[in-house]
């Protein structure tokens, strides 16, 4: 006796990233706010009201884009990039300590900074904590929702809306200062493909971070007083 037909059309299975609930155009618009919001918060965070105002509001924005553009029906954790398998992660980890490191390094150095004083100040702990939440929003839910259209898009996107922040952080000083502002968003592009590709690689955030934390290590732990663009 053979098996009785469906009733209805057949149902099959849809990946939370790719289902009718996360259209492309949500996901666009959502990565677009976020950026956008992040550059108008760097670009007012260090000025006075009504600019501080305006800051606060491009914040407000980034989190409003990530609580309504979150991929549907799919883990944050998995979003973000906080699973991985061990071994994968132990060797990526190990990669972005040394990536980390010698960018570090090269940076001290382009400053006139001596790479031999291993000093450490406490500062150096909320410099780390910075660049690990930049890596939580750009290589992690930026990325992370962006992969939808593929890794190598995911990483350029995010890689460029860091640089757009990062410029707009430098581009009101409260201090003279000259800055080379080409060079420092084609550096920090650099650098995001680099940790993106470390994101992708890994399937996971975490050698994103410890790259981006052991970075601020190098170059930070000599600095005694938080800097103007500590919010960078």
């Amino acid at each position: 006796m053979g098996r009785a037909a469906p009733i209805g059309p057949a149902r099959r299975r849809v990946s939370p990233s790719t289902s009718g609930t996360d259209s492309i155009a949500r996901t666009a618009a959502g990565a677009t706010a976020l950026a956008g919001g992040m550059v108008l918060f760097s670009w007012f965070a260090h000025r006075p009201p009504p600019g501080g105002a305006l800051g606060a509001a491009g914040l407000a924005i980034a989190g409003a884009a990530i609580v309504w553009a979150s991929p549907r029906g799919e883990d944050l954790a998995i979003t973000l990039g906080f699973r991985s398998g061990a071994r994968r992660l132990l060797i990526y980890s190990l990669v972005g300590v040394l990536a980390g490191a010698l960018a570090g390094l090269a940076h001290r150095a382009s400053l006139n900074l001596s790479v031999f004083d291993f000093t450490f100040q406490p500062f150096v702990i909320v410099a780390c904590l910075i660049g690990a939440m930049e890596e939580v929003i750009y290589r992690g839910w930026l990325l992370g929702t962006l992969r939808r259209f593929g890794w190598p898009t995911a990483i350029g996107l995010s890689a460029v809306a860091h640089a757009a922040y990062k410029t707009a952080l430098f581009a009101q000083p409260s201090v003279p200062a000259p800055i080379d502002y080409a060079s420092l968003a084609l550096l920090t592009a650099a650098g995001g493909l680099i940790l993106g590709t470390l994101r992708a690689a890994s399937r996971s955030l975490w050698p994103a971070i410890i790259a981006h934390a052991v970075f601020d290590l190098v170059v930070y732990r000599t600095v005694a007083d938080a800097p103007w663009w500590v919010w960078g």
